[in-house]
């Protein structure tokens, strides 16, 4: 028998130690709010991205949110 080798997403992130990763999210849930009578979008991570994230964090592994439609193609 052969044995199998799992590694994870964070195991091939701290192989390769980068400076930042990039986080581009295809589906952000948008909410507008409007504060002293300026229009402020909020984006959130839905659940598989924000325990991704949590885990970015927790790893001291520094991190930044792109929307998919602030990347240009």
């Amino acid at each position: 028998m052969q044995a199998i080798r799992l590694t994870t997403i964070y195991d091939k992130i701290d192989a390769i130690k980068p400076g930042k990763v990039a986080l581009i999210s295809q589906r952000l849930n948008e909410t507008e709010e409007y504060e002293d009578h300026v229009k402020v979008v909020r984006r959130a991570l839905r659940n598989r991205e924000s325990a991704f994230v949590t885990q970015l964090t927790a790893e001291g592994i520094r991190h930044e949110i792109f929307s998919a439609r602030e990347v240009p193609e």
